[in-house]
């Protein structure tokens, strides 16, 4: 196992140049619910890529960094045998002990679920500063590394308004998507978010402030589409883009997606094989609202694959 003070100097290239990271420091963003249909959706792909091409499917790692632990009831495990409230990530990250995924809670797809056992982690990290300084920010990454190379995306879900839990998410990732709702209250905290960013920058070089992603905006008002991209660029400075594709709000399917364990995409696949082969229907809601996830998947994939080019350029 890895300690804070023997990790390679340039760590960060033994983790998934695909590790992302979705943080804001106010909650009822979007994050769980974007990290979640994040890995979902990248265990779908791969997997779908996989069996055309006759071969193992890359693997996706979620990691629930957040005491609320809402992975749990995303992926079907809150409340079996499966769920350990977050106690395996809490007693790798301040034990040092192996960090030890549940295997496939979807095909591809593994989790570190969180949970109440969080709080210990919370409670132990002053003192873990105080004794090792600012690398004890790295354990996460010393959690991470014997089972990195697994791997070919990490998607973590971070706390809101809790520095310790964050401060450990940073080094871990190479990038950083931050969710916001349309409100000002929202849009103001992201501010915030830069301001962590640039201390993270300091101890992993690699880190990048991808992007901006509106979440749970009303399809048809566009006046408030256009005015919250307006303050989220007054807020950044501009130096920060905020993703053209956007999640809408609909008001029933996350709330129904949750409480049967599973992500919008699942409800998507049941109302496909319930329709009639040729049937002229409406779009459901569920099934625009499984679109947008992709749409914002896919641009961050864009945006992703664009900065590797350009660093295999250099």
């Amino acid at each position: 196992m890895y300690e804070p003070h023997t990790l390679p100097p340039e760590y960060w290239i033994y983790l998934p140049f695909q590790t992302i990271a979705y943080a804001h420091g106010k909650g009822g963003t979007g994050k769980s619910t974007l990290s979640s249909h994040h890995s979902a959706h990248s265990a779908q792909v791969f997997c779908r890529e996989a069996a055309a091409q006759g071969v193992e499917p890359l693997r996706t790692l979620h990691i629930d960094l957040n005491k609320q632990g809402n992975s749990r009831q995303d992926f079907g495990i809150k409340g079996t045998a499966l769920d350990d409230d977050g106690w395996n990530l809490y007693k790798a990250i301040i034990d040092g002990e192996p960090l030890v995924p549940i295997r496939d809670v979807r095909p591809g797809l593994d989790l570190v679920p969180g949970g109440k056992y969080l709080q210990k982690v919370v409670t132990n990290m002053p003192g873990l500063q105080n004794e090792e300084g600012a690398r004890a920010n790295l354990r996460l990454v010393c959690a991470l590394l014997p089972i990195a190379h697994l791997y070919a995306r990490i998607v973590i879900d971070t706390p809101p308004e809790n520095l310790h839990l964050q401060s450990l998410a940073y080094p871990a990732t190479r990038f950083v998507i931050v969710p916001t709702k349309a409100d000002s209250a929202s849009i103001d905290g992201l501010a915030e978010v830069a301001e962590r960013y640039s201390v993270a920058v300091e101890m992993n070089p690699a880190l990048t402030l991808l992007g901006v992603v509106l979440f749970d905006l009303e399809r048809a008002a566009p006046k408030i589409e256009r005015e919250a991209r307006a303050r989220i660029d007054f807020v950044l400075g501009g130096v920060v883009p905020t993703l053209k594709a956007r999640v809408c709000h609909v008001p029933s399917a996350p709330i129904e997606a949750r409480q049967r364990g599973k992500v919008t995409f699942e409800l998507e696949e049941e109302i496909l094989k319930r329709r009639r082969p040729g049937a002229q229907v409406e779009t459901t809601p569920v099934e625009r609202l499984a679109g947008d996830f992709r749409d914002v998947f896919a641009e961050i994939a864009v945006l992703t694959e664009a900065i590797r080019q350009e660093e295999e350029a250099a």
